[in-house]
């Protein structure tokens, strides 16, 4: 169980990453739209960001949420059996990648 995080870009709803109590914020790069933290940033400054629950948030408070989610940081953390820990960060097996210390999936549709 997790949140997850869109923009609205034209009308249509982007999924652009997920928060869970089992591992690190996973980013969604859309089939690689976004390459890197920079053009990340570039994308998701000019949009307001909602949660599932329709709840809004400036993408500066989204992105700050985000990067301090790390549940090693709890004494009573356990590693799911579904995940891998890769420098310090908690990977599940649906995603795939580490970009600029961004837990990636290059998939769109892991929600």
């Amino acid at each position: 169980m997790g949140t997850n995080y869109f923009v609205f870009v034209e009308g249509e709803k982007v999924h652009i990453g997920k928060r869970s109590g089992g591992w690190s914020f996973v980013w969604n790069f859309q089939n690689n739209k976004y390459h890197d933290l920079s053009s990340l940033l570039n994308f998701i400054s000019l949009h307001d960001i909602y949660d599932e629950d329709s709840n809004t948030m400036t993408w500066y408070h989204f992105f700050s949420m985000a990067m301090n989610w790390n549940p090693t940081n709890r004494p009573d953390f356990v590693l799911p059996e579904c995940a891998t820990l890769i420098n310090g960060l908690v990977i599940n097996e649906k995603y795939n990648d580490i970009i600029d210390g961004l837990c990636v999936s290059k998939n769109a549709y892991f929600r």
